[in-house]
């Protein structure tokens, strides 16, 4: 299975607090004003997992432009294996007063069943990259963009959409060591979804209480956030 998608996060080194503002905010953003008509009562994805979903990265180290991991869902039998490869990017994005990031452009692969090695076998010789095991407590919140244009936020989130965008506030743990991260992805990344994308975001943080901290300094994917970790 693969698709496309427009990406924007950020990640902060540090504790995010469990019932602080930034999860209050989380619980009730919008990503449009007319999505109040279509919400739903359902808490989703808006409460904390009792355990962490575990993710092993390989980072392919010097590139930031390519993301591969095995992941594991809590309690479940088989991985899944991922790949991404970016294929474009555009910095420097403001999304109303409140932030300021980079959008990325993604295409990902993924298939299911296998023993969690799969994505080792696509990877360069071993003294170029390394594996990562990150901790994932998430949040997330989905809304199917419809075609009469309205956002309509989705019960399941676990539920196939053509066209939609996702909100995710995750705490992550890297050997003891916290940060979170606040990402939007959008999909598929088509022209037309490209033009929503940052009124999109920009909706969903107004009146967001992240104190400057969404700043383009901090604003990357995974593989780059990762690749700033093993340096570091």
């Amino acid at each position: 299975m693969h698709f496309s998608s427009l990406e924007v996060r950020w990640f902060v080194e540090g504790t995010l607090d469990p019932v602080g503002p930034e999860v209050e905010w989380f619980r009730h953003a919008s990503v449009s004003a007319d999505q109040g008509a279509g919400r739903t009562n359902s808490s989703g994805g808006r409460d904390w997992p009792d355990r962490p979903r575990v993710d092993t990265y390989l980072s392919v180290l010097g590139r930031d432009d390519i993301g591969i991991k095995a992941r594991r869902e809590v309690d479940a039998a088989a991985w899944r294996d991922e790949f991404k490869g970016r294929i474009g990017f555009e910095p420097d994005v403001g999304f109303g007063p409140v932030a300021v990031g980079r959008v990325e452009r993604w295409i990902k692969w993924s298939w299911s069943g296998g023993d969690g090695v799969g994505a080792a076998e696509v990877t360069p010789a071993a003294s170029t990259h390394r594996s990562v095991r990150v901790s994932k407590w998430r949040l997330l919140r989905r809304f199917r963009i419809a075609s009469d244009g309205r956002h309509r936020e989705v019960a399941d989130v676990a539920m196939p959409m053509d066209r939609g965008i996702g909100v995710e506030l995750t705490r992550l743990d890297v050997g003891g060591r916290p940060w979170w991260t606040l990402g939007f992805e959008a999909f598929p990344a088509g022209i037309d979804l490209a033009a929503e994308f940052t009124p999109m975001v920009s909706c969903a943080l107004d009146g967001a209480p992240f104190g400057g901290m969404l700043d383009s300094e901090r604003s990357y994917g995974y593989p780059a956030w990762l690749g700033r970790i093993l340096v570091g």
